[in-house]
């Protein structure tokens, strides 16, 4: 098969062995689509600069069942199917608490195991796997991954209903917690994006104010610090870079009263409600309009023009970038 192998200095479209399914409860996948996220590019530039090895990645993954362990029940052979690329435990403390993002012993495909940006995936656990509605539209579920990171972050927050909000970052992350919020029916909500200056006019204003840029992003913080009202609550959700160290204005947090509440992945809310059905469910009934976040499709073996793409956003408009690895990628 054809995969993405990133090592020192190269990213390449490589031939790889096939995987083989080893163990009972593995399933294997024809990869149909798969997402480009901003912690993919983190990984990218770390392998490119310091030379760790790494599984292939792409965690954010739609394919079809090509063939499944001998205790797979709940899945068959043609199925097309959406992955949750969190593995866990379901034993350790954090398991117990829904907090699975925190587990003992974390996996995910894509990161600790290969992932997507290759024609084939195995997916070890059956019950990461959510079936796709016969006939419906595969391509909009590449984004439940990113939608069940906005709901859990959403329910960390509390209800939006009548909140006005402040989201810095118009990627995919700000862009789809934009359309949340509006769907749970915040009174005002405001994107700054590329471009965007954040007057005075807007400080001590909002309820919540959502950073969805992270990164190395140093000020930030502090932008949300003035927009945010006293006793407001900024919610961190774009993903900082390993070991990066923000400045932030202590006397104002202090002073203001504010919630600095951070936000990782997605996991079961205190009702023990599976997160990443939630995404899938919203976008197979068609509750949360999607409309227009991938703005660019490619096959797998222009996968360098696509992070090109990524890293040039201000000029190329880019928000979701996915690939279709297989062979038909034009008659999709």
């Amino acid at each position: 098969m054809k995969a993405i192998v990133v090592k020192r200095n190269t990213v390449k479209y490589v031939e790889k062995k096939n995987p083989v399914i080893k163990g009972g409860g593995d399933v294997l996948l024809e990869v149909l689509m798969v997402g480009l996220c901003g912690s993919d590019v983190q990984r990218i530039d770390l392998i490119l600069t310091k030379g760790v090895g790494h599984p292939t990645l792409g965690h954010e993954v739609v394919g079809r069942v090509v063939s499944v362990g001998k205790k797979v029940r709940r899945v068959r052979v043609g199925d097309v199917v959406v992955v949750a690329p969190l593995l866990f435990c379901g034993r350790c403390f954090w398991c117990e608490g829904g907090d699975i993002q925190h587990c003992d012993d974390l996996g995910s495909v894509g990161k600790t195991l290969d992932g997507g940006f290759a024609e084939r995936v195995i997916v070890p656990v059956e019950d990461n796997l959510y079936k796709v509605k016969k006939n419906f539209n595969f391509q909009e579920l590449v984004l439940a991954d990113p939608l069940a990171v906005c709901i859990h972050a959403q329910g960390l927050v509390g209800n939006l209903t009548s909140k006005k909000i402040a989201i810095i970052g118009d990627g995919t992350i700000g862009e789809i917690f934009y359309r949340l919020a509006l769907l749970n029916d915040a009174k005002e909500v405001v994107v700054f994006g590329r471009g965007s200056i954040i007057g005075k006019k807007a400080d001590d204003y909002f309820d919540i104010v959502v950073d969805c840029v992270g990164r190395g992003e140093k000020d930030l913080i502090n932008k949300a610090i003035c927009l945010v009202r006293r006793k407001g609550t900024i919610l961190v959700l774009g993903a900082y870079r390993s070991g990066f160290v923000l400045p932030v204005n202590a006397r104002a947090l202090f002073s203001k009263e504010i919630m600095l509440v951070g936000s990782n992945s997605y996991g079961f809310s205190g009702n023990k409600k599976d997160e990443f059905n939630e995404a899938v469910r919203l976008i197979s009934e068609r509750k949360l309009n999607l409309e227009g976040i991938i703005t660019h499709k490619l096959p797998l073996d222009k996968f360098e023009f696509g992070l090109g793409l990524f890293r040039t956003k201000k000029t190329s408009g880019a928000k979701k970038i996915v690939f279709f690895p297989g062979n038909d990628f034009h008659s999709k």
